[in-house]
């Protein structure tokens, strides 16, 4: 078993520390912010901990109604602009908390008068050490350089985050589920995606509002451990441009969303199986018409129930990272140890 399905499959143990840890240390945290009363959030990250910031800002958007940007880090690092973050509260994501350009940040934003948040599996690291608040991620040691359970921790964390926040009481109690939901998920038959993708060369990955963070982590994953050539968009802009790469017999992944934006996608699906010739795989639970409907060109990949609009994204994305694994030794490729890439990237 490679080091990326073993991490991914702990990550239901994983969730569980989580929520135990958090029962007693968020509630003091949230009080802290409350008091400093921040206006905005910035948030920080790369690679897959920039997938997760995305995720942040729709969650922190639609749950907390704070405006959340992400942060350029070159604009500390390369042109040292001062920037106004007197009422922020800064948000750090990061595995390992030693890439410089997130500590540079994090210490200019500290130096402005920002409140900043760390949520960091590596709590003896830099990154935690500038920091006024550190959230663990509790993952333990991840020796795959993709990272799996690290980031659907950092997930697990900003929900539970939010609710605590939020006082949400109903969102808590569908977070404690979690755990069962990943394990469900570990047995699923997701066998057509990996016959599909093992033989591609280039594919597009889709999602909306919650989903279109995993759509990215998705293609991310898919670059890494596959070299497969995947890019992802959301389904709201699909249509402006990449669409133009729909020709033959192209594959399109597609993260179902299970709120409010799953009637724009699927009127964008009835539109695209009418004017171009695609391989469909729909990750998503019996949530469109149609969509398990398991003709030639269109493929379900299942999921259990929903849980919660918020919840479904990070079992979606737990399914796909086992996919992924697969998929990778059928073409012959490590996906413990991608070409190129290491687990700390260092970026100025």
């Amino acid at each position: 078993m490679s080091h990326m399905r073993a991490e991914a499959k702990e990550i239901p143990l994983v969730t569980k520390k989580q929520l135990d840890t958090y029962s007693q240390l968020l509630p003091a945290f949230i009080q802290r912010i409350k008091h400093f009363s921040p206006q905005f959030i910035v948030t920080v990250g790369r690679g897959s901990s920039d997938h997760a910031a995305s995720f942040a800002k729709y969650v922190f958007e639609t749950q907390l109604g704070l405006v959340t940007a992400s942060a350029a880090p070159s604009i500390e690092t390369i042109y040292h602009a001062p920037l106004l973050m007197e009422k922020a509260l800064v948000v750090a994501f990061s595995q390992s908390g030693q890439s410089s350009d997130l500590c540079e940040v994090m210490t200019a934003a500290k130096k402005a008068g920002a409140l900043t948040v760390a949520f960091v599996n590596k709590t003896q690291s830099p990154l935690a050490d500038i920091a006024h608040m550190v959230i663990p991620l509790c993952a333990g040691d991840e020796v795959s350089v993709a990272a799996t359970k690290s980031f659907v921790a950092t997930l697990v964390a900003i929900l539970t985050f939010t609710a605590y926040w939020k006082q949400d009481g109903d969102l808590l109690n569908k977070l404690a589920q979690l755990p069962e939901y990943f394990l469900q998920t570990q047995s699923l038959n997701w066998t057509k995606g990996i016959q599909d993708l093992a033989t591609r060369s280039n594919v597009l990955v889709l999602g909306r509002g919650f989903t279109f963070p995993i759509a990215s982590e998705g293609a991310l994953k898919l670059k890494e451990t596959c070299k497969l050539h995947a890019e992802a968009f959301s389904s709201a802009e699909v249509l402006h441009g990449p669409f133009a790469l729909m020709t033959g017999n192209f594959p399109l992944i597609v993260f179902v969303p299970s709120d409010a934006a799953v009637t724009g996608l699927s009127a964008l699906l009835d539109r695209l199986s009418k004017i171009a010739t695609c391989t469909y795989l729909i990750v998503a639970e019996d949530r469109i018409k149609g969509v398990n409907d398991h003709s030639e060109t269109r493929h379900f990949l299942p999921l259990p129930p929903s849980l919660h609009p918020l919840c479904d994204p990070l079992i979606a994305i737990q399914a796909f990272y086992l996919m992924a694994e697969e998929c990778a030794k059928i073409r012959s490729i490590d996906p413990d140890k991608p070409d190129h890439l290491s687990k700390v990237t260092n970026t100025c």
